[in-house]
């Protein structure tokens, strides 16, 4: 009976040619539509948690501040070697160090008459030279490049500047790279541009960056009166690995300091919990315009179905003349909606897969 009936439906979309290819039509693009807004919505997610989880959720700071003595200075016990070392742990992604120093030379350009009324400031920072690998992963890169681990080890005077530092003073980007600079009376080529620099809405004040490698600097420019710790940043692998790391680090610094002269900053679980909300947004939008495209998908199907019974009364009125019962005839044109709908969402499916492919 139901293989009768699946037959009668294939002569039926073969005697109906051009109906049944628009009403497969509908379904197909509707299906493919569906598909896609799928995919989207999880290429979205998927670059959310790139773009911000790994900021937010595997990125350990350590600031070690050091023991105040009553004179006013400040004593590190702490051999910054014994950080690098975490770099050997498996879940470990890099270990960055960054140090602020004060940058004269620049401040007498900006400030000549020591009055707080520059218009820009400059920030400079001795950092490891796996900090700036960020500057690729963060796609902050301009021109030039990063500070390599070479670099490091022959303490060579190169720096990285930002993008309005190399605007403002040569003119453009292209012609600051490669260029001499002179930082505390030392000279400093060029190697790097990046835009991480920062500016205020209103164009009235903005900061230059600079950065040098700290293994230069550490022993030619003073700290800035600001700051005189000392920051790590600990990238992990994953979220799922960072108390290990955390009790590492707690490890190597207990064997030398105080709990009060270190903190670390895990991952903020505020950040996750934003990231996670958004993505809710976006799945409840996508699932429901996804759904309205279900909707009238099913809704041009009834629509089909019911001309379809319509034109066939003859056919119906015979075969109930010939013994067929209600439920049969329900049953024929079910088939028919399930066939038609089936290899329509088949094909659909075939074509989102391809476009997806081919845009990846």
């Amino acid at each position: 009976m139901i293989w009768e009936s699946i037959k009668m439906v294939f002569k039926v979309f073969k005697t109906n040619k051009m109906r049944t290819f628009l009403t497969m039509l509908g379904i197909i693009v509707g299906i493919f539509s569906i598909t896609i807004i799928f995919a989207i919505s999880s290429a979205t997610k998927v670059a959310m948690l790139e773009n911000f989880g790994d900021i937010g959720m595997t990125t350990i700071r350590v600031n070690i501040m050091g023991k105040y003595l009553e004179d006013g200075t400040i004593i590190m016990n702490f051999p910054t070697e014994e950080m690098f070392e975490l770099r050997e742990l498996d879940s470990v992604k890099s270990v960055s160090e960054v140090k602020n120093y004060s940058y004269k030379e620049l401040e007498k350009i900006l400030m000549p008459d020591d009055e707080m009324e520059s218009t820009a400031f400059s920030n400079l920072q001795g950092v490891s030279y796996d900090y700036t690998k960020k500057f690729i992963e963060d796609k902050k890169l301009v021109a030039g490049n990063i500070f390599t681990k070479l670099d490091d080890e022959n303490r060579l005077p190169v720096c990285m500047v930002s993008d309005n530092y190399a605007i403002d003073f040569f003119g453009s980007i292209e012609e600051a790279l490669g260029k001499e600079i002179v930082i505390n009376g030392c000279e400093f080529k060029i190697k790097g541009i990046e835009n991480d620099s920062y500016k205020a809405d209103d164009g009235m004040w903005q900061e230059y960056q600079i950065y040098v490698l700290k293994s230069y600097a550490e022993d030619k420019f003073e700290t800035s009166d600001y700051d005189s710790s000392v920051l790590f940043e600990i990238k992990t692998t994953a979220e799922e690995v960072n108390e290990i790391v955390i009790n590492a680090i707690k490890d190597k610094l207990s064997e030398y300091l105080m709990k009060d002269e270190y903190s670390i900053q895990k991952p903020s679980s505020t950040i996750q919990e934003s990231i996670n909300a958004e993505m809710d947004i976006i799945e409840l939008v996508f699932a429901g315009i996804a759904g309205l495209s279900l909707v009238v998908g099913g809704i041009g199907i009834m629509n089909i179905m019911l001309v379809s019974v319509n034109e066939r009364i003859k056919e119906i009125g015979i075969r109930m003349a010939l013994g067929a019962n209600s439920g049969n005839i329900k049953l024929q044109f079910l088939i028919e909606g399930i066939i038609l709908t089936l290899l329509s969402g088949i094909i659909g499916m075939l074509l989102a897969t391809i476009a997806m492919n081919v845009a990846n």
